[in-house]
């Protein structure tokens, strides 16, 4: 009993203890003469106790191709998000950004998109 008691404790700790700041920002860049931003924005989601946030970013535009995508973590000092490209991205007009944060922590991104 008191050895599983023990895991219990244990498993709960690592779970609530903070892990190391990770960087996980996300560049995909090809610029072109006369690119502008087609999107800047920031993406903020807050943390949930013992879950892990997720958030889906869709980006499309009329008749531009997007050249250059980059998604900086806004707050360095906290566990980065995991950053991915689920549809579209450089060389179409569309672009799904899918942020994945780690357990217990929240969504903390500026997002750039540009072409022509």
């Amino acid at each position: 009993m008191h050895t599983m008691l023990q895991l219990v404790i244990d498993m709960v700790t690592c779970l609530c203890t903070a892990s190391p700041a990770k960087q996980r920002d996300y560049t995909n860049c090809s610029p072109q003469w006369g690119d502008g931003v087609i999107y800047q924005g920031a993406v903020e989601k807050p943390s949930k106790l013992l879950q892990v946030v997720t958030f889906d970013l869709p980006v499309s535009t009329a008749n531009a191709i997007i050249h250059c995508i980059t998604a900086v973590n806004s707050k360095p000092s906290s566990t980065a998000a995991a950053v991915s490209v689920t549809s579209g991205g450089t060389g179409y007009n569309f672009v799904t950004l899918h942020f994945q944060s780690d357990r217990n922590h929240g969504i903390h991104y500026n997002v750039t998109i540009s072409g022509r």
